[in-house]
């Protein structure tokens, strides 16, 4: 990449040609890679062949993120007139929009030597940060009791127990993880603002104020779609509202307990075996599209899904491309439970889209997280909508609807919440460290919003705006 200078000439499009095959060649290359260390590490968080390799390729992808920010540098200097003019050529013109994004990124770039600094020192401290969070996280059991005995689990398996039919064991799963947050209230609160801090002082430099700038940019939307949108959900808040405290009325409480979210609003066991629960999804996927149904059959026969509930494997469930190979691996803990089947749907859902995408040039398959969960929530409202047009008595019916109900709360409140916590922990962030998570969110006025919604959800997420963690509140 050191070679290439700005284009000076029409005909000089072919280097750019050259340049984005380049591009793509190493970026399939490390989403392969990276893909196969995710999966290693979610099986094994203690694999420690697959943490050399993830320093390895964190240390690769740091010198390619650094040169690609000098392309992307080039791009910007190029003149207006000939910038314009190389994108018409027929060899570029697919690649338009992503060029052009490219160079509005570019703007807010540093120096080269200094881009490459923030590079390389993101990957012992900004990456590492979230890293060390889910080594933290994968590294923690509670002690639950089931059906009369204790059982050691992760948390991954404790927070499938938040459906679990009887509330006791709800109630004890959630005082078991909320135990242990606390515990590690201290940790948690320096992971963030380590991760903040790093995050503010790379935006001082390059002189950004707004702190949605980059998220927005990343996210393709501009500031005022996502206030119109935070304006609607507001404004449709009341349905949801109601909702709950129904659900909860239904419980013989008041208002809803953060325990209770996920239970089944009908009574009885509701236990689903994993080959019920992967028919279930066939049956249902085939009634949508022969093409969905042929490859989540294709996904189960080839053994891409590993939903074994056991302990010692990652918390968060998740879908990892392959864009070499052409293919991809669904990883979930499947506690038999309808929010279990719904996950493996979603899942299945990112592992469609990875499969729809396959035709794609490499360098226009890129998404935002503002795209990534449509065809998974997709996915999920396939098989609730064929779910309910099947089911036969009112029982079935109410426990179906709750479940979409549910996932509609979790969009309009508990995604809202979680954006307002993080845009004030970031301003606050921009006066010094915030001491006590906990503290700042009782005493934040967003509270409100989260009342039903702080359901034992413990995320880091490194893209786009929910960069954060919940603690889980009574």
């Amino acid at each position: 990449m050191k070679f290439f200078h700005t284009p000076k000439e029409l005909n000089e499009s072919l280097k750019v040609v050259d340049i984005i095959e380049y591009i793509i060649d190493i970026r399939m290359n490390l989403s392969q890679a990276n893909s196969f260390i995710t999966c290693l590490l979610a099986q094994n968080p203690k694999d420690q062949n697959a943490t050399t390799l993830r320093g390895k390729t964190s240390s690769i992808n740091a010198r390619f993120e650094s040169a690609f920010k000098k392309v992307q540098k080039v791009l910007v200097n190029t003149n207006q007139h000939l910038w314009e003019g190389i994108l018409d050529t027929e060899v570029l013109n697919n690649y338009k929009f992503i060029l052009n994004e490219w160079r509005k990124k570019a703007e807010m770039h540093l120096s080269d030597e200094v881009e490459s600094l923030v590079s390389d020192l993101m990957v012992d401290g900004y990456h590492a940060w979230g890293q060390f969070y889910n080594s933290l996280v994968n590294s923690i059991r509670v002690n639950v009791q089931i059906d009369g005995e204790k059982s050691e689990l992760s948390v991954g398996q404790a927070i499938n127990l938040r459906s679990h039919p009887d509330e006791e064991v709800r109630k004890e799963s959630h005082r078991a993880l909320e135990d242990k947050w606390n515990e590690q209230e201290e940790l948690f609160a320096k992971i963030l603002n380590h991760i903040a801090g790093f995050r503010l002082q790379v935006y001082k430099k390059r002189g950004l104020e707004n702190i949605l700038k980059v998220p927005l940019i990343e996210n393709r939307i501009k500031e005022e779609t996502l206030n119109a949108m935070w304006k609607a959900v507001s404004k449709y808040k009341k349905p949801f509202t109601n909702y709950l405290n129904q659900k909860a009325k239904m419980n013989g409480d008041e208002k809803m307990h953060s325990y209770n979210f996920w239970a089944p609003v009908t009574k009885g066991n509701q236990k689903i075996k994993y080959e019920d629960a992967v028919d279930f999804i066939l049956e249902h996927f085939s009634q949508f599209g022969t093409e969905l149904e042929s490859f989540s059959r294709q996904a189960f026969d080839k053994g891409w899904i590993e939903a074994e509930d056991r302990p010692n494997k990652s918390t968060v469930a998740f879908c990892a491309g392959f864009p070499l190979s052409g293919e991809s691996r669904v990883f979930m803990t499947y506690g038999g439970r309808i929010t279990n089947v719904l996950t493996l749907a979603h899942e299945l859902g990112h592992a469609f889209h990875n499969h729809a995408m396959k035709p794609v040039n490499g360098m226009n398959k890129q998404y935002p997280m503002s795209i990534a969960e449509t065809a998974s929530t997709f996915s999920e409202m396939i098989i609730l909508d064929a779910a309910m047009e099947k089911a036969e008595s009112t029982k079935e019916k109410l426990f179906l609807l709750d479940e979409k109900l549910k996932r509609s709360v979790m969009n309009f409140m508990n995604i809202h919440s979680r954006f307002l916590f993080e845009k004030k922990f970031y301003e606050e962030r921009k006066e010094g460290i915030v001491s006590s998570l906990k503290e700042f969110l009782l005493n934040s006025t967003f509270q409100r919003f989260s009342v039903h919604s702080l359901v034992t959800d413990q995320v880091i997420h490194q893209q786009g705006f929910f960069l954060m963690i919940v603690l889980p509140l009574s």
